[in-house]
């Protein structure tokens, strides 16, 4: 169908189109329609003030090569005596054929036979035939829609019924759409957009940020009058975004417009039925039911949602169902008084608890101001609302209620402190004694469970303030045996287990007990559920990839911390404390592969997330040794001198004070100019890490022994293979880098021939050399080598054949052969001897 009206327009608008002038462009719903042009009738379905009729008229306006007529059934009439003479009186403006005889009286007198006419009538028009029906939600009548669908199923291709309805009519629609005959255009694709109501507000001349905007469009949900009502209501104010970020339905006439257009249309039932749905964000008829202690709630409720009443089922939960925004303001603002609301509260908290939401139960009890049914609630369920998802939810919400509601009931107070201590906080030790002292009152294994969080905080605490020794002791004591814990009520009881054994573990790890580190936080892994998400888990997980990178296990490392990352990413909480060994860990791997680039990016996230001293001495210790990378010196000098002053740093552990000095004397030694000695080595990898006999300790192990042995010896050569061993499978190459002398080495090592080639030559040309090692690049004599050729130079230099270095590299034997000859020419040699001792000699290897 081409787009344009034959006809003039003021036949147009007598048939009861509305004008359409300085409307806004809707260029994403005209492509929409015209693909929905196929269809035979095009259902355009929205509530009341939706724009659904200035949409069609618009549309329809700069249409071209078909005839439109355009009928207001609520103007004309809905019975079938009063709305057929209208169609046939449209169709005869806008058609240039006449009408057939007699159609008129039989529209009057046997209306049932105006289709079967209509159909004959335009089956003859060169042109298309497009027929507007506006507000058909007020006809009723079961014949009329009959007509209509026979209308539609006998017309020819060139026919198409545009239908503009608050609701979808009483048609087989399930068939219609299965046949193809019928399409249609909902309000979630009518509601304005981000870019349409940007251009609404700036034609009354308002301009709103991206935030002020969204903030609108999330009240109103698009609602075409609701913008238009509080853009023209905002226009008079100096503080409009302002202004429209506190809109409610009583801003400027969008309250009169609810009042007519949609509540003063309802029965007393149905008025009723509007305020229990606005206490609840969702509801079903079963909890209509409830509220209003009546029945047949849900009749009802699927009336309102084909009314378009503003009123919509869910298309995800068949059943339930969901206000506007502006609506659910509207009927909150009609409950009679406080008491009436709070009882409203009470019968939904009930009805939600007894469904096992216990959540939404909570959250209605505090509307409710129920008291002591939101500290039973909390002290219930704490485990899952601070361990199973962001304990930030909880916090919020019980930081908000009055001081003496929480100090009053130990339940509220038990919870507010477990979600601060989940969230690495420390809790007021007063506090936890007041509340320690209300638990006179408190019997059985509610004081048994509200007991064990109290000796959780405490312990926690330790850990916050850096007593890694009081924490330890006090996980300790904590029990966590299952049999006991099981006993205590609590769903995901064995997530408390989890918290005891990766505190405890984690305190350990910190203290430099390694080995019974990674044994307790097994334990704790195979403790949990195998759900995706509990915080406690998610510590032991980066608590186990901190340990994994002290080892020099790297890829273990990378994969656990990784997965911490993924997961807490996934849900927002990326800054948790719970992420910190984590990103420390990664932040440890990617400098242990010498990849600076990446070690900057997980440097960030650790010390965003740190809030513990330990961990964050640790951190600091790692960025003075990206700065050492970098060749910033002092900079990593005033880093570990931080550090050494910072008043929270009185209390780490040993092992990690040495850490410190470690660094600390060999940044000095690096400023003065000298290399590490054979016990230096290692230095600035955190040697007090690693477990006995693992990679990392073996690899040092084996570093000092080659710093000790004269570099040219066959025994440096096979010790420097037992530390490639070690090394390559995990690509742990700053140890390696570190050694003094070790490009020579490696060179050495890879004229003899070695089992990792490839991860020899990545070695040698990350080697930072001096400037004064080598000749200045003006005495060379020889033109110079590119990059790939450098690269085939150090291959050359060791024991492979030309076609082992083509398959290393993955090239063809001519290709290595091509850059063969090329070194040769440039270094002015004729033999691969030659051309790798030209190459030594010039410091090109």
């Amino acid at each position: 169908m081409s787009r344009a009206i034959v006809g003039e327009d003021s036949a147009f608008q007598r048939a009861g189109s509305p004008i359409v002038d300085n409307v806004i462009a809707r260029s994403r719903l005209f492509e929409r329609l015209e693909k929905l042009g196929r269809s035979r009738a095009v259902l355009i379905t929205a509530p009341a003030g939706y724009g659904k009729t200035l949409l069609a008229a618009s549309w329809l306006k700069d249409s071209g090569g078909r005839h439109v007529a355009w009928v207001n059934v609520a103007a004309v009439g809905t019975a079938p005596r009063q709305m057929w003479p209208a169609i046939v009186s449209a169709l005869a403006e806008s058609l240039p054929a006449r009408k057939p005889p007699g159609i008129d009286e039989r529209a009057m007198r046997a209306p049932q036979e105006t289709p079967a006419d209509i159909v004959r009538w335009i089956a003859g028009q060169p042109e298309d035939v497009v027929l507007v029906l506006d507000d058909l939600h007020e006809v009723t009548d079961r014949d009329v829609h009959a007509q209509l669908v026979e209308l539609i199923v006998t017309a020819s291709a060139r026919f198409q019924l545009i239908v503009v309805t608050r609701r979808s009519p009483p048609w087989p629609l399930s068939r219609l759409r299965a046949a193809g005959l019928v399409d249609e255009l909902s309000e979630e694709e009518i509601g304005f957009d981000r870019d349409e109501a940007k251009e609404l507000f700036g034609q009354l001349g308002i301009d709103l940020t991206a935030p002020d905007l969204g903030v609108v469009l999330e009240k109103t949900k698009g609602w075409a009058a609701g913008l238009r009502l509080a853009a023209m209501a905002a226009g008079s104010r100096t503080d409009a975004a302002s202004f429209l970020r506190s809109m409610s339905s009583e801003t400027g006439y969008i309250g009169d417009y609810l009042t007519h257009e949609v509540y003063d249309g309802l029965g007393p039932e149905l008025r009723e039925l509007l305020i229990a749905g606005g206490a609840v964000n969702e509801v079903c008829a079963d909890l209509a039911d409830a509220l209003l202690e009546v029945t047949g709630s849900g009749e009802r409720l699927a009336d309102l949602a084909r009314q378009n009443a503003f009123v919509y089922e869910i298309s995800a939960r068949p059943g339930w169902y969901r206000l506007h925004p502006l609506l659910r303001d509207y009927v909150r603002r009609r409950v009679p008084d406080d008491r009436a609301w709070r009882l409203l509260q009470r019968r939904a908290a009930s009805w939600f608890r007894g469904r096992g939401e216990p959540l939404t139960a909570f959250r209605h009890s505090i509307e409710a101001q129920e008291w002591s049914l939101a500290a039973d609630l909390v002290g219930t369920h704490f485990v899952t609302w601070t361990m199973r998802r962001p304990p930030d939810t909880l916090r919020r919400i019980l930081e908000a209620l009055p001081s003496e509601a929480v100090l009053s009931q130990p339940g509220l107070a038990i919870g507010l402190y477990a979600a601060r201590g989940m969230s690495g906080e420390v809790v007021d030790d007063a506090a936890l004694t007041v509340t320690r002292d209300k638990l006179q009152v408190v019997h059985g294994r509610r004081r048994r469970r509200y007991d064990l969080v109290l000796q959780m905080v405490a312990a926690g605490n330790r850990r916050w303030i850096g007593d890694i020794e009081g924490a330890r002791a006090r996980f300790r004591q904590i029990r966590s045996d299952p049999a006991w814990l099981g006993a205590l009520g609590l769903p995901d009881w064995y997530s408390l287990r989890v918290l005891v054994l990766s505190n405890w573990g984690t305190s350990e790890l910190w203290l430099g007990e390694h080995e019974r580190a990674m044994t307790i936080l097994c334990e704790a892994t195979a403790s949990t559920s195998g759900e995706e998400f509990v915080l406690p888990e998610v510590n032991v997980r980066a608590q186990l990839a901190y340990l994994h990178w002290l080892n020099g296990d790297l890829v273990a490392a990378e994969e656990a911390g990784r997965s911490v990352a993924d997961d807490l990413g996934r849900i927002g909480m990326s800054a948790a404390v719970q992420a910190t060994s984590a990103y420390i860990a990664l932040l440890g791997v990617a400098l242990d592969r010498d990849e600076l680039d990446v070690a900057q990016g997980w440097l960030t996230f650790a010390r965003e997330t740190t809030s513990e001293p330990f961990t964050r001495a640790v951190v600091e210790i790692l960025r003075a040794r990206v700065l050492l990378a970098d060749a910033d010196l002092h900079s990593a000098r005033m880093v570990i001198d931080a550090v050494m002053s910072a008043s929270d740093m009185e209390s780490l552990p040993v092992a990690l004070e040495n850490e410190i000095a470690t660094m600390s004397s060999r940044i000095a030694r690096e400023i003065d100019g000298q290399l590490p000695g054979p016990n230096e080595i290692a230095s600035g990898v955190l040697i007090t890490g690693g477990a006995a006999g693992s990679r990392r300790s073996r690899l040092n192990e084996k570093l000092e022994q080659l710093a000790a042995l004269n570099e040219s010896d066959a025994e440096a050569m096979d010790v420097l293979e037992q530390a490639l061993d070690l090394a390559a499978a995990d690509e742990l190459r700053s140890p390696l880098l570190a050694v003094p002398g070790i490009a020579t080495m490696l060179n050495a090592r890879l004229a003899l021939g070695s089992r990792h080639p490839d991860f020899i030559v990545d070695l040698i040309s990350r080697v930072r050399r001096t400037a004064d090692s080598r000749p200045h690049a003006s005495a060379r004599a020889f033109a110079p080598l590119t990059e790939r050729e450098t690269n085939l130079l150090r291959y050359l230099a060791s024991s492979l054949t030309i076609a082992e270095i083509a398959e290393h590299l993955f090239v063809s034997v001519n290709t290595v052969r091509t850059h063969q000859r090329a070194i040769y020419r440039k270094l002015g040699v004729k033999r691969r001897r030659d051309a790798v001792l030209s190459a030594e000699q010039w410091g090109l290897l």
